[in-house]
């Protein structure tokens, strides 16, 4: 009985995580992926391997976020300093704005998520 138990709880998160997706959509035009890159790479820089092992993702998911976000203009590209083969990625002006909206702006959370937070 307890895992069929968990498996309704796990779909209970899953809903509860979708409608936070739409909330962010709707609010600030980004997915929760999206939103996740922008987290991992912060005031900083990340290559795509550290965005991935950050978020979760796995290597082709990784690769499909950063150019929808690099499509927004919120993160930009660059060579790295010692090996100019590796990509590191920084949030431009848009990102940073959008990042803090992020962290500072009320955002509803489902009630299934509020204990979490």
């Amino acid at each position: 009985m307890e895992k069929i138990k968990s498996v309704c709880v796990m779909r209970d998160l899953v809903k509860a995580v979708a409608e936070l997706q739409d909330t962010l959509q709707e609010r600030l035009g980004i997915s929760l992926n999206e939103a996740m890159v922008l987290c991992s790479i912060g005031d900083g820089t990340a290559t795509a391997g550290e965005i991935s092992r950050s978020t979760g993702f796995k290597a082709p998911q990784t690769s499909k976020v950063i150019r929808t976000v690099e499509g927004k203009r919120l993160i930009e590209r660059q060579c790295g300093n010692e090996d100019h083969r590796r990509m590191e990625f920084t949030l431009s002006e848009d990102g940073r704005r959008l990042l803090l909206r992020l962290k500072t702006e009320e955002i509803p959370l489902p009630p299934f998520l509020r204990p979490l937070f």
